[in-house]
């Protein structure tokens, strides 16, 4: 890459060296971005959700498959939910007006994976209106 630059600021053309103009073709890869928190780490840090983002960091998931990079960017970011266990296999939501219609998608995956669902008032008026109880 030196040499290169060094031979171009000498005058030569990119073209002159065997390279063609234009962008790289795109690889064939997604990448997902996940926020990454470590409230476990900072002491005196409110763990409680609010509007505002309290991100130490992110992680990235990288794959051919979108699925794939999705998974690979929330067990980076700790973000996957536990395996439930006889007790306590209850997934509380409380999801915005604006996202409910990822609702029944999301509570199918949970019961699938053996949660029961909870839910605060307006996510459960989405959540009866599909069919759970």
């Amino acid at each position: 890459m030196v040499e290169l630059a060094v031979r171009i600021s000498l005058g030569a053309t990119l073209e002159e060296l065997g390279w063609r103009g234009g962008l790289l073709e795109p690889p064939p890869l997604v990448a997902v971005k996940a926020p990454a928190f470590s409230t476990a780490k900072l002491r005196g840090v409110d763990p409680s959700v609010g509007p505002g983002m309290q991100s130490t960091g992110e992680v990235i998931g990288l794959h051919t498959d979108p699925r794939v990079a999705l998974a690979k960017a929330l067990v980076g970011a700790s973000l996957v939910p536990p395996r439930p266990v006889t007790g306590a296999d209850v997934a509380l939501l409380s999801i915005a007006d604006r996202d409910k219609a990822l609702l029944p998608r999301l509570a199918a995956a949970l019961v699938r994976g053996g949660y029961r669902l909870a839910a605060t008032t307006g996510t459960r008026a989405t959540l009866e209106a599909s069919g759970y109880e």
